[in-house]
């Protein structure tokens, strides 16, 4: 039997008000001496993507956190269509129709679509007809526009296509306030575009969307309003027909803080790893690579691009040693070796939960792969430990720079902060970072580009993966693109031209990319 099926039947055909508005007054948040939201006073009305911008700590997620219900202010209000709202918890706020889609998807992979959106539905009795179910859920989604396969376990769908059951999973529960944290952060341009045309659509509903990014590009094409919070503060609330680019990057800096551009390939000699006829077989949720030839020289930044499941994350695997290859050979420093597990190498992995344990400290994430020169007969020197956390964490000014704090502590901004930092300081001689720039305001990706570049200068390498092409460009000497598990094209610092790098990750040849050269050569 289905459970509640009026309800459910209802609530398909309740139509969202035009009069939704939504209003923080004089709103802070504190955790203990830290003041995160600083009075925020702010209005948000349906119709129209609002974009909440700001550096990595700004207050962007304890704002919206607040709003979901995650967080209690402090002190200030919250209202709802002019009517004060008090969320004592997440499902508080679901019931009053706010959703929020965190950085981190929340889905259960083993779990099909239709499972993950039905999972911990309040509304539903124990006694439930699946494939009535079912038929309801793909009905809702057809008429919401969600191309989705929902029959698909969750591991074997798109970054993308997750991306969009997260999305629907809040609408299924009568979401009217949608929070999209960096929804776009893994995604390749094409697929980023398809999100924010299905978020704008649903704000022309009548919902209030929420729309946090660090993606200025993203903020101009797509949202109706802008919010620019700085250290706690709303420090700018326009109209964002009102802001260029520029401006807007000039509203969340407090100075000009930029930074170089790569203009031309420097040329050398010393090959670090070579990657001679690698191949693996597909498997649930992996694409098979096949023929990788690539070789990774000293002082050289070696970009990757490619639409999302073109191989990236594969290959990152492979140089990484995470994933075995069904052939091939590997050279390092001109030595044959039959496995990459014993080579020293750096990996910022483009999900954080495979490179922290959130319930460990910050030293403790500092010196998950090695500790080398901190232990004494076994025994770890906590002291020592400590001390060089410290540095790590005043590297990349991580918030809060307290080493003994879990990593549960910090924004994702932060702990990607940590993270990068920590491959830095290894003794790695190559990094592999998989869209190391995900989460992180614009002023710190361009300080780390920078510093993957400097690294690269002391005779090192690093193996940079992007959704973004811009990115690549400013940062690599040359960039290899990938397609269907294959490199298909490479392209060199001096002669870029994204239109054709755009063409090779749709699969088109174009005679103005600079072919790889295929075998050993």
């Amino acid at each position: 039997m289905l459970g509640n099926t009026a309800l459910l039947a209802d609530t398909e055909k309740q139509s969202i008000p035009l009069a939704l508005e939504l209003e923080f007054a004089g709103v802070s948040k504190s955790f203990a001496s830290v003041l995160a939201c600083d009075s925020i006073d702010l209005k948000i009305k349906g119709g129209g993507i609002h974009a909440l911008v700001g550096e990595n700590g700004a207050g962007k997620s304890t704002l919206t956190k607040m709003l979901a219900g995650f967080y209690q202010p402090t002190s200030g209000s919250l209202y709802l269509s002019g009517k004060e709202v008090v969320f004592n918890s997440a499902a508080d706020a679901r019931k009053h129709g706010i959703g929020m889609v965190h950085q981190q998807l929340a889905l259960v992979p083993s779990f099909t679509g239709y499972e993950n959106v039905l999972l911990g539905d309040e509304r539903l009795s124990f006694a439930l007809n699946k494939k009535v179910l079912e038929k309801k859920v793909a009905a809702k989604a057809s008429e919401l526009g969600f191309n989705l396969n929902l029959a698909l376990p969750v591991s074997a769908m798109s970054i993308a296509d997750r991306q969009k059951l997260e999305i629907f999973k809040l609408l299924w529960r009568d979401a009217k306030v949608l929070i999209l944290d960096e929804p776009t952060s893994q995604l390749a341009p094409l697929e980023a575009e398809e999100i924010l045309r299905l978020a704008s659509d649903l704000a022309a509903t009548g919902r209030i969307v929420i729309l946090i990014t660090h993606h200025l590009n993203e903020v101009i094409s797509f949202a109706r309003s802008i919010s620019v919070l700085r250290k706690g503060q709303l420090v700018a609330n326009v109209v964002a027909d009102e802001l260029s680019r520029e401006e807007l990057a000039g509203r969340m800096l407090e100075f000009d803080q930029t930074l170089p551009v790569k203009s031309q390939y420097v040329q050398s000699d010393i090959s670090l790893l070579k990657l001679v006829d690698i191949n693996t077989e597909a498997t649930p949720g992996r694409r098979s690579l096949k023929e990788i030839n690539l070789e990774l020289k000293a002082g050289e930044v070696v970009g990757v691009a490619g639409v999302t499941g073109a191989g990236q994350i594969e290959l990152a695997e492979i140089v990484a040693g995470l994933l075995k290859p069904e052939s091939g050979k590997f050279y390092f420093e001109n030595e044959d070796l039959k496995t990459l597990k014993k080579v020293s190498v750096g990996y910022v992995p483009s999900e954080q939960k495979q490179a922290c344990a959130f319930e460990l400290s910050l030293a403790s994430n500092c010196f998950l792969k090695a500790v080398d020169g901190s232990g004494s007969f076994g025994f770890l020197n906590q002291s020592l430990l400590k001390k060089q956390a410290r540095e790590i964490i005043s590297y990349f000014k991580v918030t809060p720079a307290l080493p003994e704090v879990s990593g549960q502590a910090l924004s994702g901004g932060n702990l990607q902060r940590l993270i990068i930092g920590r491959e830095l300081k290894s003794e790695a001689k190559i990094i592999v970072a998989d869209n190391p720039s995900a989460g992180l305001d614009a002023f710190t990706s361009k300080r780390v580009r920078q510093e993957f570049a400097a690294f690269a200068k002391e005779g090192k390498t690093v193996l940079f993966i992007s959704p973004d092409v811009d990115e690549l460009i400013t940062v690599c000497d040359r960039i290899l693109v990938m397609f269907k598990g294959k490199i298909v094209g490479e392209q060199r610092a001096g002669e870029y031209d994204s239109q054709a790098l755009a063409l090779l990750m749709g699969g088109v040849e174009n005679n103005s990319c600079l072919k790889m050269k295929v075998g050993n050569a």
